[in-house]
Parts: structure tokens; C-alpha cells; sequence
């Protein structure tokens, strides 16, 4: 906004604060997947123990 009202005394403090914004933007970002990949390989090693069971349970009954 600085820029294009001609306020080139603003200038400065306008693209530091639009880097700051998205470097929050991506962390941000980087957050929530870590938090959902955190989540969903801990579903995943849940129904995977599970698969494994009922595996090995009809395994054991065909015997």
C-alpha cells in the first residue's frame, strides 16, 4: 500500500512486515501438517494392529 500511495518513507516497513506475515503463513502451514501427518499415522498404526489381528485370528481358525 505504501508503494502505490507514494509513501516511500513507509516503504521499508510495509515488506518487512508483509515477509513477516508469510513467513508466519508457511510456518503456520507447517505446523498443521506435522500435526496431521502426527494423527494420522497414529489412526493408521491402529488399524493396521487391528488388520493384524483379525489376520492372524483367521489364520488360526482355518487351521
Amino acid at each position: 500500500m505504501a508503494a502505490a500511495y507514494g509513501a516511500t518513507g513507509e516503504l521499508g516497513g510495509s515488506v518487512a512486515q508483509l515477509g513477516v506475515n508469510l513467513a508466519v503463513m508457511v510456518l503456520a502451514g507447517l505446523v498443521t501438517l506435522r500435526v496431521q501427518r502426527a494423527a494420522f499415522t497414529r489412526r493408521l498404526g491402529g488399524v493396521l494392529e487391528r488388520v493384524n489381528r483379525l489376520g492372524a485370528g483367521r489364520a488360526h481358525r482355518r487351521r
